[in-house]
């Protein structure tokens, strides 16, 4: 995805419609954001440049990659149901 500066936490990756667990940004940063648990990334995405993300769960352990790079940790348990996909002012999908 491309990252611009407009992008904040009401552009949604993936996650619920309005409640409930999402990936979205944050000053720039992915985060999770579930039930006021916040894992977020350390590096914010360079504006209008291509970058990757990953997310990967291991039991409740969560680490975030930035453009393959190990870029945050968290502990995260509960379930992450899709409902909405590019929700949001830039509609990412």
């Amino acid at each position: 995805m491309v990252f611009t500066p407009s992008i904040d936490y009401k552009d949604v990756l993936f996650g619920q419609e309005e409640s409930g667990p999402e990936i979205h940004f944050t000053e720039g940063k992915v985060r999770l954001y579930a039930y006021g648990i916040r894992v977020t990334a350390n590096t914010p995405l360079l504006n209008n440049t291509w970058g990757h993300i990953a997310i990967t769960r291991l039991g409740s352990n969560l680490t975030i990659y930035i453009n393959g790079i190990q870029d945050a940790t968290g502990s995260w348990n509960g379930a992450l149901n899709l409902k909405t996909i590019g929700r949001g002012n830039q509609h990412f999908l």
